[in-house]
């Protein structure tokens, strides 16, 4: 069974950093994101090494006033926001902050917020 699966299968894109959206969302971000630029995605590895850019996640443990201050120590100027990801919990830290967001990059899967509250980093020309 496993192996008939795989030969139907075989030539399918499964969701995730291979997809068309996805490699257009990392090449924007790769493009147009300063390397000084710090931002929080859900899946911060994946991120980082499609793009090189750095990143962190939030945590899990904190609410999400606790989470924005943390980030927001840390100089985090974007975040990166899939509705694909089901994780609640950074859907709420998007929500907490929303007025101080804007939008800056948009797709049908993915939103890239700036964090206006945080000057230091500066976008490539």
């Amino acid at each position: 069974d496993h192996l008939q699966y795989l030969a139907t299968h075989s030539k399918e894109i499964l969701p995730g950093p291979y997809e068309q959206v996805t490699q257009e969302t990392f090449r924007y971000i790769k493009q147009n994101i300063n390397s000084d630029a710090l931002i929080v995605f859900n899946k911060p590895r994946a991120l980082a090494l499609y793009t090189g850019k750095k990143t962190t996640m939030q945590n899990w443990e904190l609410s999400p006033e606790e989470n924005y201050a943390r980030l927001h120590s840390m100089k985090a100027k974007y975040y990166l926001h899939s509705w694909m990801v089901n994780d609640y919990n950074y859907k709420e830290l998007i929500e907490y902050k929303q007025t101080s967001f804007k939008e800056v990059y948009k797709n049908w899967q993915f939103t890239l917020y700036e964090d206006t509250t945080v000057t230091t980093a500066v976008k490539n020309p």
